[in-house]
């Protein structure tokens, strides 16, 4: 658990309980964003992954104001998805706390790369990540990470650990 000032950084394991408040938290993102509701599907399926996986969620109080996640993909490379910050609680460092949280998880889990898909208007994503050492490439396709098939709508970034 990581305090940063009144909130809470901690691993929770998805389930019933704090599933339907996940969901509805990354759909208040994909309504900001005015982001393809199509890709909010795959939502549950998702938080189902996850429950093998890695994530994480930031409270303040009992509201979720982020979360992020570990996909593996293969036993070198791991997939971070799902990773919002609630839009007031941007540019105050949680963002970085979450990703260095998620970077140290995957040193943990012995993964060697991990990789991002970023829609390509979403700039401030992009130079996000870039200052973190991310750095742009070409995917190629894999089944287990789906918006690989769709390079029109997004751009891929990979960091060596």
């Amino acid at each position: 658990m990581i305090l940063l000032k009144n909130t809470v950084l901690k691993y929770l394991k998805i389930n019933k309980k704090n599933q339907q408040q996940l969901t509805n938290f990354c759909r208040s993102i994909y309504r900001e964003m005015n982001w393809d509701w199509s890709f909010v599907d795959d939502l549950v399926s998702t938080v189902e992954e996850y429950k093998k996986g890695t994530f994480f969620i930031v409270k303040e109080g009992k509201q979720i104001i982020g979360c992020g996640g570990l996909k593996g993909l293969n036993t070198r490379k791991a997939l971070i998805k799902r990773f919002y910050i609630a839009n007031e609680y941007r540019g105050k460092g949680l963002a970085k706390k979450l990703l260095d949280l998620l970077e140290k998880e995957a040193t943990i889990k012995n993964y060697k790369v991990l990789v991002l898909d970023v829609l390509k208007e979403n700039l401030p994503a992009k130079k996000f990540y870039i200052k973190h050492d991310y750095k742009k490439y070409m995917a190629k396709s894999d089944e287990l990470w789906p918006e690989t098939n769709n390079p029109e709508l997004f751009d891929y970034y990979r960091k060596n650990l």
